[in-house]
């Protein structure tokens, strides 16, 4: 068979473009990424100063529709549908470009009935439309269907090419869907939309509410590496849009680990290669009290053209043993530099090439360094001042107990006194614990002086338990003020034995509430018998 007998099959054009990506809202990231590639050359040709650049969002759930534009270089008509039309066919560098694969701007075939590129490059006077009917593509691309067509005959039917007069200088590259694929109704939806882009896109931080961010970019200007942000607005906003990070956040999975944490500082990290820096990444210094349940914040997450690559636990590959559950304790990112760090196709993870091999050993070390000194000597130092507290409310709680008449039965002192036992021997253990946190751990100045106050404080509840003892063991029973005086001996006799049996067969709560019940029917009892 001859090179000019092979043909393209249709189906190529289904695996490559709507087959590409299991998450819908892939298409926002493949455009905004051809965006600013746009944008970054308009830079370098001097048709846009720095900070010119911009992207418009535009999502219309009424009409469904939605539209990106940025003001970028544009295509020239001369070259736009050999460019728009080839499959995975690019001319764009990998080492220079976000986007160079030619797949990712044919991702919203599979998400509308019209997709529409219209471009415009500056000197030219007309602009260029061209249409592909995503609604006939998937006709054709039905299994056991036009077995006739091969790639170029289904492109040539399902697009349609328009011209437009057009002012010369205007230059801007644009994406339109029209008629959204209704089992994909949350490209429609402007919130799902706006958080997804803050989480994925090249964009600024929000200094108001993560005041730590003006530390990053201080950091890599002072490397002279590029910021790689961008200006995107959503629907005709006053205001870009910000990266959702936030000072405070919650953590916990479960009801009682469940808390309030801050960061208070953050540190760098990086890695340089025989190319200059290969990497640069920031953590979060926080209290480290467990997993961050704050969707837009959690895990180290992985930056390529500060573009987002996979997910929130994409970096918990670099963690050898624990992975998500370590990961998902951090807060930060990493941004590669590093040319030949490739993003893959569906941009969730990177090329296993030999670049990365040569870099993967390096995060490991460094993510399992962060994870001893920060995740798991917090969790022991967070731990053990969590039981101090738990002993301390305990004590607290026997305290009230005896104050507030909680003593009714010698069985409710030998109770008591078994608890309180238990308290000393935690307070005795977790107190040891602490001095081996304070004496071995590398924790910071603000946890060490922290853990030394408890430290003190567990001494000191230590000397209250001698006489909440001796409060034990001489208090009176409370019983003998539960009945008025007009209750004789033998009455109050067996009304103590009641008491004394139900302490040593049901719980605490229901003897407590037992006891008020019986309090009650004996006054109504009494009044009756007054009465008579």
């Amino acid at each position: 068979m001859a090179q000019s007998d092979l043909i393209v099959g249709k189906h190529t054009l289904e695996s490559l473009t709507i087959g590409m990506y299991s998450d819908s809202f892939s298409i926002f990231r493949e455009y905004v990424q051809n965006a600013t590639d746009a944008i970054d050359s308009a830079v370098k040709e001097g048709i846009l100063n720095d900070g010119e650049g911009r992207i418009d969002i535009t999502v219309n759930p009424e009409s469904s529709f939605i539209s990106i534009k940025d003001n970028g270089t544009g295509i020239t008509v001369k070259n736009a549908f050999k460019i728009l039309g080839d499959i995975g066919n690019s001319t764009k560098d990998h080492r220079q470009n976000r986007g160079f694969r030619g797949i990712g701007r044919l991702g919203g075939l599979g998400y509308a009935n019209t997709l529409v590129f219209r471009t415009k490059a500056k000197g030219d006077d007309k602009q260029i439309s061209i249409t592909w009917n995503c609604k006939r593509l998937k006709e054709l691309l039905e299994p056991g269907k036009y077995r006739d067509y091969d790639l170029i005959r289904v492109i040539n039917e399902v697009t349609t090419v328009e011209y437009k007069n057009s002012l010369k200088n205007d230059h801007f590259f644009e994406v339109e869907l029209s008629n959204i694929d209704p089992t994909t109704p949350e490209l429609l939806d402007v919130d799902m939309v706006s958080k997804y882009l803050e989480s994925v896109a090249p964009i600024p931080f929000n200094f108001q509410t993560f005041i730590e961010g003006k530390k990053v970019k201080k950091y890599l200007l002072q490397r002279n590496l590029p910021l790689e942000e961008y200006a995107i607005y959503l629907n005709n906003s006053a205001k870009p849009i910000l990266k959702r990070y936030s000072t405070s956040f919650r953590t916990g999975n479960q009801e009682r680990t469940k808390q309030q944490d801050s960061i208070k500082d953050i540190e760098f990290f990086e890695h340089k290669n025989e190319n200059g820096i290969a990497y640069v990444g920031w953590i979060a210094l926080t209290n480290f009290y467990g997993s961050v349940t704050d969707d837009f914040m959690v895990g180290i997450r992985v930056r390529k053209g500060n573009i987002l690559i996979g997910t929130k636990d994409t970096f918990s590959q670099f963690f050898p043993v624990e992975k998500d559950v370590a990961n998902r304790s951090f807060i930060g990112e990493i941004y590669f530099f590093e040319k030949e760090i490739i993003p893959n196709a569906r941009r969730d993870d990177f090329e296993k090439n030999f670049a990365f091999q040569q870099i993967q050993k390096e995060i490991q070390q460094k993510a399992d360094y962060f994870n001893k000194r920060y995740r798991r000597d917090s969790s022991k130092y967070n731990s053990a001042v969590r039981k101090i507290d738990e002993s301390k409310r305990e004590l607290h709680e026997i305290v009230s107990l005896i104050e507030n008449g909680g003593i009714t039965s010698d069985i409710k002192k030998e109770q008591l006194i078994d608890k309180k036992e238990v308290i000393e021997k935690k307070l005795e253990t977790n107190k040891k614990e602490l001095s081996k946190i304070i004496e071995k751990y590398d924790l910071d100045e603000d946890k060490k002086y922290k853990a030394e106050l408890y430290f003190k404080e567990a001494e000191s509840l230590q000397k209250q338990i001698v006489n909440v003892e001796n409060k034990i063991v001489n208090a009176d029973y409370a019983t003998k003020k539960d009945l008025p005086s007009s209750y004789s001996k033998e009455e109050r006799r067996i009304y103590q034995i009641v008491i004394k049996v139900i302490d040593e067969n049901v719980d605490e709560c229901t003897a407590k509430m037992l006891r008020t019940k019986i309090k009650e029917e004996l006054a109504i009892s009494k009044k009756k018998g007054s009465r008579n």
